[in-house]
């Protein structure tokens, strides 16, 4: 093909029907190498689409009769077992994960024997998980009887290590609900659990939370750490014994209710008649409640009370070395709130005993409702005191050299203000205030 030119302002041009046909062939060029094919012979035939039945459910089925599991593995249960005597399941090595997978665990042995799951001495890294055991025991006021297992999930005396309990509940056994081990263990930990109607200890583990344990004859649970927990004892024995509690409930009817080293949040009760009862132990309470409501023991005992409120029937309501923002109540002659030092607390008895006793109170509020002292302090700065009858704020010294400073006594029939050196305080009552020297007035 011959391609004319043509001079355009001194320069060479294709003529336009060429030009075109130059730019087609060019297009064409291009789309060829875009819309390139590679081989279409395949490489191989096609592949497994389907999983086999290892991959669907790698775990093992055990059956409905009693078992040991001697392999280390993961286990599920496909139905309910029901033993006639003896333990359920066995676990017998170390590194086995349980799953009851919903199904229920349960003995007609009479009297009860064995365990539903029985873990053997110093195994570890145990898992138990999501299902129910069950028996038929139960408490008649005084001793628990009946069918069924001993206990439901027991650590023998040897404690094993890294056990988690989760999901499990437990009723009617004769001797423990969820045991992890004489010896506590720290990472041995139960939670998300309900243990109901056990003849000694509900749960006993290094860490419990989220579980409920009620009508129990020991302790109801016993661990290291406990949270959001609650935990019911029948008998002399502590409803909740931790290290640390934090928002737990503790209750016991002749013992302790809840007995830990700090509590932050928690409430104990005890419905003992005897002094010795205390609804709520502690080295340190933080926000915390304790009741003694029937008896003459005290409601809250504690070497440091922060914000706590404390409440006896007849013996003193709250009680510490060092309270501080606290109110204690006692509703007969026993002591409101009784402190070393007191600091912005309020005591008060609705009866005849002390509001508010302390040997050194600040800004502190107590009273008696009828014939006892509303306020009592060696030495006694911006305290009030209000008493029915007797001395509305009393405050000797040690020796009888106390001091009050401004301060103010009430009392409707008795004395107000009664100190050895009272300075910028008042008093209402007959006389409204009796000081010795010096004695100053506002």
């Amino acid at each position: 093909m011959t391609i004319e030119c043509c001079s355009v302002r001194g320069r060479h041009a294709l003529p336009t029907r060429h030009s075109s046909l130059v730019t087609v062939c060019l297009l064409l060029f291009s789309a060829a190498n875009i819309f390139a094919q590679g081989s279409l012979t395949p490489p191989g035939g096609p592949g497994p689409t389907m999983k086999t039945l290892d991959q669907i459910e790698a775990r093992n089925p055990l059956g409905t009769t009693a078992v040991t599991i001697s392999q280390a593995g993961s286990y599920y249960l496909t139905g309910n077992i029901t033993v006639a005597s003896g333990s359920a399941i066995t676990i017998a090595t170390d590194s086995v994960t349980l799953d009851l997978n919903g199904f229920t665990i349960s003995s007609t042995a009479n009297p009860a024997a064995g365990s539903a799951i029985s873990l053997n001495s110093a195994i570890k890294n145990i898992t138990i998980l999501n299902g129910s055991i069950l028996g038929a025991v139960t408490y008649n006021g005084s001793s628990y009887n009946g069918a069924g297992f001993q206990n439901g999930i027991n650590g023998t005396s040897i404690s094993p290590r890294n056990v988690r309990v989760s999901g499990v509940s437990v009723a009617g056994c004769t001797q423990s609900g969820i045991f992890l081990g004489t010896t506590l263990q720290t990472s041995d930990v139960v939670d998300h659990c309900a243990v109901r109607t056990i003849g000694s200890t509900g749960i006993q583990a290094g860490s419990v939370s989220d579980c409920v344990v009620s009508e129990c004859g020991g302790v109801a649970i016993n661990c290291f750490t406990a949270a959001n927990s609650s935990g019911d004892s029948t008998g002399s024995l502590t409803g909740i014994a931790a290290k640390t509690a934090v928002n737990c409930r503790g209750a016991s009817a002749t013992g302790r209710g809840l007995d830990a080293d700090t509590a932050t949040g928690c409430r104990g009760e005890s419905t003992a008649l005897g002094s010795t009862a205390i609804g709520l132990n502690a080295a340190t309470a933080t926000s915390c409640y304790g009741s003694n409501g029937n008896g003459s023991g005290t409601g809250l005992s504690a070497t440091s009370a922060n914000g706590c409120y404390g409440f006896s029937g007849a013996g003193t309501g709250l009680n510490a070395t060092a309270a501080s923002g606290c109110w204690g109540q006692s509703s007969s002659s026993g002591t409101g709130l009784n402190a070393i030092s007191a600091t912005g607390c309020f005591g008060e008895s609705l009866s005849s005993g002390t509001g508010l006793n302390a040997i050194t109170a600040t800004g502190c509020f107590g009273q008696s409702d009828t014939s006892g002292i509303g306020l009592y302090a060696v030495n006694a700065s911006n305290c009030s005191g209000i008493s029915s009858s007797y001395y509305g704020l009393y405050v000797p010294g040690n020796l009888g050299y106390g001091t009050a400073s401004f301060c103010r006594g009430s009392s409707t029939t008795g004395i107000g203000l009664f100190s050895h050196i009272a300075i910028g305080c008042t008093g209402t009552g007959n006389p409204p205030i009796i000081a010795g020297y010096p004695y100053l007035m506002p």
